[in-house]
């Protein structure tokens, strides 16, 4: 019945819909489907060019059938050519039935064939799908009852020939709209990398970004503070005019709406145009200063161009703009070169020559004038040399540091501090400096920020070996130091790339590169030069400008685990200053500071350095904590210092020998069952290979120290008895004999106590090769354990604790080599239970589901008790005009969208598409059988040959069912 309804809608969609150039265009489509929707057949005659009593009966047929609910409509091409236009549209319709009780959503892709009639207005000519107007002929197939129309010509188009626009829907020509334009927002600037087109505008900081066709800009804005829906982003389209001078739009908050919100209509009042189409026009800095008049640059070229207008800014702007361009000579037509003006650009700054010929002028470097001292060091190799998007001010040094545009640095900047970003996605800015390194306790200190809304990556090399990369985000400055040790005595070469994360408010803010004195410890433990910042729980006034007193105070508190002391008149006005901390937070250079770590050595809880009391901890992997950790070698279990490597802050366990390589063992911690146990740590994972299963693995003992049995190959045992693993799981291997080797393939499992043989695991999503936060929390008194990441949980069962310890072992395990695990921090903290500030039942989290989703047999046949089971024969039966096909299912989750593709095979073998038939699933966890089917109008018979079914979730293929018919 639902084909039926959907041949119905293609007869009233053969007869409808449309969209150009201008105003009177956009009002021709609203109407026409505000029409449909109303069933103003009055209207819908009206809109046409020539009235046909036949149309107003196929309208009304169908609407007497149905009611029609218009979804969405997008405008994906737009031609006009004189009194004739031609218009690529996307229809979204809510079909409902008024003869069954059913409805379902229908989309088209249709071709409109506009044209003015004597009063010169836009009326619908003709309307025909897209596959139709290419000579593919697939609605054509539907409405014949599935038999291929035999004839078609060119003739039957005749409406899209010669200048009518054979090359309409994709003739690799982009109409260039890059300039400035005054609209209905502002002045909006819009920049074009062939039919890629980004804009800026001054109303809320805004930007748009979109896809050109034809003359339609399909279009995303976005604007300050948030930059995300409802209120601050949404969708926008603009119809420029054949001369590319004016346009005409809409806009609307959010995505996917039927209602726009407001016009967006502008006028061009510099243009743009002709410039190379991989360069991006620079939005800011037109003005002539620098130009030198009467002037040529002779040389040095590495590429020219004709400019579309006699201006020499035009060829000023592309210098500005290209990285690669520090110098430029623009040629006035008529002169020594022909007609036009030319363009030349050049890789470096040739002598100059007196020329009434010609203009030229060297590239403005970033702005200088706010530069600090350290930077007599550097130099800019190259660099984004245009403005800060939202504003007319370039990339440079700022003073004082502010929000210029998008660009929003974080508070605390000591100075002035120089404003960059990547050149592209794939194309880094890039910084060379240059030191001697005079003592082999010097480091190289960035502090660095980025944007409030964004990051960046930082790589920073040495002489030409990566000596460090991280990511930088803008909640505060960080001050990063490389060890420069092994340079002593030596000059060196730093590069500086600022690279893209992704693309989304790449900004880059430096505010200091120097070298310092590598943090130093003096008597008492006393870290010079040194915060650590957070942990706090006191803070107080000092009498005397002296470390010592902090450290004092700080040795008689209980409470205490490391302070710091903060120097007068520095960060925290006149008085020196004391903080104390209940945990040990993570060092960072900073002159104004010295900090210390209490020493435990007399309090009795810590007598025995074989087994951790503490409860609480925390470890930034600045330096080996040989008081928490244990380096092991793979299997042999022997001492691996060497095997570990530390480097600035990050903990790198690298899986570089086969089956030998280094991991860490936790000491014991000590735990009762009325405690709860939870641990946090920021951790990259990567794997080489199909036989990956890296982790945090955790046990239960009685024996602080580390034996290796008697039986080696039960080496694991000397940890304990096992308690739950977190494993990162990249492994394809199949023991031969063992059901289900590993709880998952590929995913991130927790698993507990005999997880095989009572499915007591739960598999996660992974995140590879990116940094993400987990946490685990145990549970002695309850014997559960519980993973969360990425806003998901799941909990396991554990083998009960009748050990006084747990200690658990990080590793990157896998065969052979490659595999990497990575550790920012670790924080552990124990808890009574009553006390636990843990809420697993939030609804913020999404419990994840032990099951895994499956499709098992699929099979079509023709009549409804005959399930899958049965045999199918080799042809079906022509005369009986329902196929159905089922599939069985298990451990579904509730409103899975599983979809059905009809496909038909034609003399020629070409595979020709029928119909989605989408069916969402209602309960949860189902497992059972589901049913498509297609059914053949009583009029009609199948035609004869192959058939295709493909079933598919979330895009994603799983089953392909064939039948025929004879």
């Amino acid at each position: 019945m639902k084909n039926i309804f959907k041949f119905l809608i293609l007869v009233l969609l053969f007869h409808s819909i449309s969209f150009a150039n201008e105003a009177p265009v956009n009002d021709l489509i609203y109407h026409y489907f505000q029409a449909i929707q109303n069933k103003d057949l009055q209207t819908i005659n009206r809109l046409f060019i020539n009235q046909n009593p036949n149309r107003i009966k196929a309208y009304n047929a169908v609407f007497q059938a149905t009611d029609q609910r218009i979804n969405s409509i997008k405008i994906k091409n737009v031609k006009i050519f004189g009194n004739k236009g031609i218009v690529e549209v996307d229809a979204d319709f809510l079909i409902i039935s008024k003869v069954i009780p059913d409805s379902f959503n229908y989309q088209e892709n249709q071709v409109f064939l506009l044209e003015k009639n004597s009063f010169n207005q836009w009326k619908i000519a003709k309307i025909i799908t897209k596959e139709d107007f290419n000579l593919i002929i697939k609605n054509y197939f539907l409405k014949k009852g599935f038999e291929p129309l035999k004839e078609v010509t060119k003739v039957d188009f005749s409406y899209n020939t010669a200048e009518s626009g054979e090359d309409f829907l994709n003739d690799g020509s982009y109409l260039n709209i890059s300039g400035k334009w005054k609209t209905d927002f502002g002045i909006l600037i819009i920049t074009q990398n062939g039919n890629k087109i980004y804009g800026t505008y001054p109303h809320d900081s805004g930007k748009i970004e979109g896809t050109l066709n034809g003359n339609v800009l399909n279009c995303i804005w976005k604007e300050a503070p948030t930059y995300k829906p409802y209120n601050d982003a949404g969708e926008c389209y603009f119809i420029f005019s054949r001369d590319g001078k004016k346009f005409t739009g809409k806009w609307r908050y959010g995505f996917n709406k039927s209602v726009w919100n407001g016009n967006w209509n502008g006028i061009k009042i510099s243009d743009g145009s002709n410039i190379p189409n991989n360069t991006q026009i620079q939005t800011g800095d037109t003005s002539t200063s620098n130009m030198e008049y009467n002037t040529d640059r002779p040389g040095l070229d590495y590429k020219n161009f004709n400019l579309p207008a006699n201006d020499p800014k035009l060829c000023k702007q592309v210098c500005d703009n290209d990285p690669k361009c520090k110098a430029w000579t623009f040629v006035k037509p008529n002169t020594i070169q022909g007609p036009n003006p030319r363009c030349w650009l050049k890789y470096a700054v040739p002598n100059p020559i007196k020329s009434n010929c010609c203009i030229s002028g060297i590239k403005k470097q970033a702005d200088m004038a706010n530069a600090e001292s350290w930077f007599k060091n550097w130099k800019i190799i190259k660099s984004l040399n245009s403005n800060i998007a939202g504003s007319n001010e370039k990339f440079g040094w700022k003073y004082p540091v502010r929000k210029i545009g998008d660009a929003m640095p974080p508070e605390g900047a000591k100075g002035a501090a120089l404003y960059l970003h990547p050149i592209s996605q794939t194309e880094p800015t890039h910084l060379q400096g240059h030191y001697h390194v005079s003592s082999n306790k010097k480091s190289l200190m960035f502090r660095v920020a980025g944007n409030k809304n964004g990051d960046w990556l930082m790589e920073v090399r040495v002489n030409g070996i990566k000596a460090f990369e991280r990511v930088v985000d803008g909640k505060k400055w960080y001050e990063l130091t490389i060890p420069l040790q092994k340079y002593y005595g030596q000059d060196i070469t730093v590069d500086l790339f600022i690279k893209a994360n992704g693309w989304f408010f790449e900004y880059a803010f430096i505010d200091e590169i120097t070298l310092v004195n590598t943090q130093s410890i003096g008597p008492y433990g006393i870290e010079y030069n040194t915060d650590r910042p957070g942990f706090d729980y006191k803070n107080f006034d000092l009498p005397q400008n002296n470390a010592l007193l902090c450290k004092q105070a700080c040795d008689n508190d209980p409470k205490c685990k490391a302070w710091t002391f903060i120097k007068p008149n520095t960060i925290q006005g006149p008085n020196p200053r004391c903080w104390l901390k209940y945990a040990v937070p993570k060092p960072v250079l900073n002159t104004y500071c010295v900090s210390g770590v209490k020493n435990n050595t007399n309090n009795p809880s810590s007598n025995n350095n074989n087994v951790i009391n503490d409860k609480h901890i925390y470890d930034d992997f600045n330096s080996f904590n040989n008081k928490l950790w244990i380096p092991l070698e793979w299997q042999t279990l022997n001492k691996a210092p060497n095997k570990i490597t530390l480097y600035n802050g990050i903990l790198d366990l690298k899986c570089n020998i086969t089956d030998r390589s280094g991991f860490l063992a936790s000491k014991p911690i000590k735990i009762n069952r009325d405690e709860i146990i939870t641990i946090k740590r920021r951790v990259k994972v990567h794997y080489a290979n199909q036989y990956f299963e890296g982790g945090i693995w955790f046990y239960q003992t009685d024996k602080p120290e580390i034996v290796m049995p008697q039986n080696k190959a039960t080496w694991l045992s000397a940890f304990g008895k096992q308690l739950f693993n977190v494993t990162y799981y990249n492994y394809y291997y199949e023991k031969p004999g063992v059901r289900q080797y590993v709880p998952a393939k590929h995913g991130f499992v927790i698993s507990g106590l005999d997880w095989r043989n009572k499915k007591n695991y739960v598999v996660f999503p992974p995140i590879w090769d990116k940094w993400f936060e987990e946490e685990i929390v145990y549970d002695p008194g309850s014997n559960t354990a519980i993973y969360k990441i990425n806003g998901q949980i799941g909990k396991v069962f554990t083998a009960n604790m009748d050990k006084p310890y747990i200690r658990f072992i990080m590793h990157s395990y896998g065969w052979y080599t490659g595999h990497d695990i990575q550790i920012d921090w670790i924080k552990i903290d124990i808890t009574k239970k009553e006390n636990s500030a843990h809420n697993y039942n939030s609804n913020n989290l999404k419990m994840v589901n032990n099951s895994t989703f499956s499709i098992e047999q699929c099979a079509a046949y023709q009549f409804k008790n005959d399930y899958i089971t049965k045999q199918i024969p080799n042809y079906l039966d022509k005369n009986i005009k329902t196929v159905y096909v089922t599939c069985k299912i298990n451990n579904t989750p509730a409103n899975t969208v599983l979809t059905a593709q009809w496909y038909y095979y034609d003399s020629d073998n070409s595979k020709i598409f029928i119909l989605d038939y989408p069916y969402k699933i209602p309960q949860p966890n189902y497992t059972g059988y589901v049913t498509f089917n297609l059914e053949m109008p009583p009029e009609k018979i199948w035609p004869s040959g192959k058939y295709e079914v493909v079933i598919t979730k979330d895009s994603n293929i799983l089953k392909k069912i064939n039948f025929y018919f004879k």
